[in-house]
């Protein structure tokens, strides 16, 4: 009988009742009867449901995508048969469209308290839910398949969003891979254009800053990424004063040499040059220093080349700019080779430079055949022949076919994603960097 009873039908609570021993007792058993059931056509499926009643007792009360909880044990006919098994029994159920799987609160916080009596069995059901969340992976996805590469994103932000508010899952955030997740789902929603779904998880980074310290490495991950998110939405005043902490606990904790300490600081730098304060972010993007801890050739040095540059253009220091344009193209096209994406990037710099010095300045005279050759060689030809015949460097445009991730007036670093306008319209010139969650 109580396996063709729904649990809605024969609990009927109000939210924040305390249930009595009695429906306590009912629904123990009504889970513990289902679970003897699977157990005895297949031990292995059982413990397989028993992950999954973990799962859905911890994360968002709404519910959790049926794929993830199918994709458990490697996506195995168990895990299939464990999830259908448990739905027919009325332990759990499927959302209207099929997509999610709930469990009634009332059963969520039986099995909650009936575990947490046990804290070995409740550090792994924490431990399986931790590694749940850190196994989305948006990058795995095609990226032609944009809607399904959104939708994986706003889940795992979903998921994250709701848990941080659940005061029983609290503690989920004190586990590395819950933190590695959310440094994640805050970069996967940025990347996707969606920097409001990825503030929606400030207070998850809070509750990430309080149980693990705002020091961790994997904290000022997440941190970072948050900053990353104000930026992209435009508010630039609360994205600069993230940055200048997250980059002060980067210099405490790891030194500033650290990768990581300098991505902060280019950051900063770059959230400067978006708000207009052109000298903060000169001195910030210290080439010296990049070019000594990671060498002259690495990818990231010439990114940061790239930045300084654009920061010396903005402020008016054309000589300079040119001067660095010019360096960064020729050690773009020796590192990268001469079809990377970001060589296109530098030309285009180079040029935009060139044409706010003017067709007659010396610069201009001198670079304009050399820039006209590359983009012969690069077939541009549209582009080449104007130079050649020494027309103005204004005819020159921005390709329409770069590659997503390259802006033609900014450099686009490898990798990273386009950056969005300000509430200003204000386009940053360089991506934000993500710092890489610990290993």
């Amino acid at each position: 009988m109580l396996k063709r009873t729904t649990l809605e039908a024969g609990v009927q609570r109000q939210a924040g009742d305390e249930y009595s021993e009695v429906v306590g007792v009912v629904l123990w058993l009504t889970l513990q009867s289902a679970l003897e059931r699977i157990e005895e056509r297949s031990p292995h499926r059982g413990a397989v449901a028993r992950v999954q009643l973990g799962v859905l007792s911890v994360l968002a009360a709404s519910g959790v995508p049926a794929r993830w909880l199918e994709a458990l044990d490697g996506g195995s006919g168990d895990t299939r048969g464990a999830l259908s098994e448990l739905i027919d029994s009325s332990v759990c159920r499927l959302s209207e469209d099929g997509s999610r799987v709930m469990i009634h609160g009332l059963q969520g916080r039986v099995i909650r308290e009936a575990w947490k009596d046990e804290p070995e069995r409740w550090g792994r059901v924490e431990e399986e839910v931790a590694g749940l969340l850190e196994a989305v992976d948006v990058t795995a996805i095609p990226i032609s398949d944009s809607a399904s590469r959104r939708r994986e994103a706003l889940d795992l932000v979903e998921q994250l969003r709701a848990t941080a508010g659940q005061d029983y899952s609290e503690s989920l955030f004190s586990r590395p891979r819950t933190a590695d997740a959310l440094a994640r789902a805050l970069q996967y929603a940025a990347e996707l254009g969606d920097p409001q779904a990825a503030l929606s998880l400030s207070n998850a980074v809070d509750l990430l800053t309080k149980t693990l310290g705002p020091d961790h490495p994997r904290t000022l991950a997440a941190r970072n990424n948050l900053a990353n998110a104000y930026r992209s939405a435009g508010r630039l005043k609360e994205a600069i004063t993230l940055y200048k902490e997250i980059l002060a606990d980067c210099l405490h904790v790891l030194g500033p040499d650290h990768p990581n300490t300098l991505a902060s600081q280019v950051n900063l730098a770059g959230v400067y040059e978006s708000a207009g304060r052109l000298d903060e972010a000169i001195t910030l993007y210290n080439l010296t220093k990049v070019m000594r801890v990671l060498g002259p050739d690495h990818p990231d040095t010439l990114t940061s080349r790239n930045n300084l540059a654009g920061a010396y253009r903005s402020a008016g220091r054309l000589d300079e700019a040119i001067d660095l344009f010019e360096r960064n193209l020729e050690d773009r096209e020796r590192v990268l080779g001469p079809d990377h994406p970001d060589i296109l990037a530098s030309r285009d710099n180079l040029a935009e430079a060139l044409r706010i010095l003017g067709p007659d300045h010396p610069h201009t005279l001198t670079l304009r055949g050399n820039l006209a050759a590359a983009y012969q060689d690069a077939d541009r030809l549209s582009e080449a022949v104007p130079l050649f015949e020494g027309a103005s460097l204004s005819v020159v445009a921005i390709p329409a076919g770069l590659p997503p991730g390259v802006v033609g007036t900014g450099g686009g670093h490898r990798g990273s994603p386009v950056p969005q306008p300000d509430s200003q319209g204000v386009h940053p010139r360089c991506p934000v960097t993500s710092l890489p969650c610990p290993r």
